[in-house]
């Protein structure tokens, strides 16, 4: 005949297991709640750079290009190809 798990091996499942789904939730608020936004953010903020240095890019005169280019390179690690 089988022996049935004990009472306390029975609460320790149960304990591990809410744990597991409190974690996986709250990890998924976090995700959704907290990265998400930011990481849209961010990309909104680097397209609004782009758009600026095309902008000022455009508006250089010619013998001025290759030092916002070299600033761009050294300040912000974009290259411009």
């Amino acid at each position: 005949m089988k022996q049935r798990p004990s009472l306390f091996r029975r609460t320790v499942v149960t304990v591990a297991a809410g744990l597991l789904v409190f974690e996986l939730a709250a990890g998924l608020a976090m995700f959704v709640n907290l990265v998400v936004p930011l990481g849209n953010r961010s990309a909104n903020d680097l397209a609004d750079f782009l758009v600026l240095s095309a902008r000022v890019w455009d508006e250089l005169p010619p013998d001025r290009h290759r030092a916002f280019e070299i600033d761009l390179k050294k300040n912000h690690s974009i290259s411009l190809r």
